[in-house]
């Protein structure tokens, strides 16, 4: 749920979106979000599904392998945290939330392991450059570890 004061900044939801993914991005630049502890609904699986249980087993089905399904994500995920930073950039924001600038730090981040070179061995060095900011941006050792080994074209 959020404030009705709030619905016209949400507008229009970015090309690609899952809506509530969005609207809790953006929510966030305006409010303050807070955990709710008990779930509100149940979750569906059904045919037409975009995201969840179903998408993994069509992607597995497909041939998409981890190294794939890894390096393409980060790359959706940094053009995905681009429109949001766009879309908040014309927006008037309230200063004491610096939704703003966290999110362009960790598009900066998401950036930087996105264009991680072909080589294992020339990705070493960059990694354990920015190994402090795997902690804060990502799921620390394991995505530092996915970012060195997992293989990735040319």
């Amino acid at each position: 749920m959020f404030r009705a004061s709030l619905r016209d900044r949400f507008l229009p939801i970015g090309k690609g979106w899952i809506h509530d993914e969005w609207i809790a991005l953006i929510a966030a630049a305006f409010s303050e979000l807070r955990p709710i502890g008990q779930p509100l609904i149940r979750y569906r699986v059904h045919g037409s599904q975009q995201v969840g249980f179903r998408n993994k087993l069509e992607q597995r089905a497909r041939g998409t392998s981890a190294a794939q399904r890894h390096w393409s994500r980060l790359v959706e995920s940094v053009k995905d945290l681009e429109q949001i930073c766009d879309a908040l950039s014309t927006m008037a924001l309230d200063q004491r939330r610096p939704a703003l600038p966290a999110y362009q730090e960790h598009l900066q981040f998401l950036s930087f392991r996105a264009r991680l070179p072909a080589s294992r061995l020339a990705r070493l060095g960059p990694i354990l450059t920015r190994y402090s900011q795997y902690g804060v941006h990502a799921s620390g050792l394991p995505s530092a570890l996915k970012d060195l080994i997992l293989k990735r074209s040319r």
